[in-house]
């Protein structure tokens, strides 16, 4: 890997950003990639910022020089009063429960799947204290336990 986190990418990025415009060029690429060991030809360089270059300007953003490395953005840390509050306003009824049309809402909102299959088995396995209803503490929970061990 070229960089240990992050955190070295985007000063890799600030450093070669020579105007400072938030983008890195072509040449601002070619240097980056030079100094990173990656001695590659102009047409090589225009290649790679073509493949991740998605706005069409011909020059990076950093989420797109992040791409280009395989680094990831980490994801800011939420905690379990945070979810909460944000789970439980799609309780429409107020009743400190996620029933299943709450649950379909909620993961369409988030763009995950909302078969009748998949809700079933969330409410079945975040149902931790076996009382046949999922509690907005108990969603929260099963919901930093699975993304903590990913």
């Amino acid at each position: 890997m070229l960089f240990e986190s992050y955190e070295e990418l985007e000063e890799c990025f600030t450093l070669f950003d020579r105007n400072h415009n938030g983008y890195l060029d072509i040449q601002e690429l070619s240097n980056a990639l030079r100094a990173m060991g990656l001695d590659k030809s102009q047409s090589q360089v225009e290649k790679l910022l073509q493949s991740v270059d998605l706005h069409h300007r011909n020059e990076i953003n950093i989420e797109e020089f992040s791409r280009l490395c395989g680094v990831t953005k980490p994801r800011p840390k939420i905690t379990k009063q945070q979810l909460m509050r944000r789970i439980a306003k799609f309780d429409k009824d107020k009743n400190g429960f996620i029933e299943a049309g709450e649950l379909r809402n909620l993961l369409r909102f988030n763009g995950d799947s909302v078969d009748e299959e998949h809700v079933e088995k969330i409410l079945k396995d975040f149902d931790t204290n076996g009382d046949g209803k999922l509690s907005i503490e108990e969603l929260a929970v099963g919901l930093l336990r699975r993304v903590n061990n990913n």
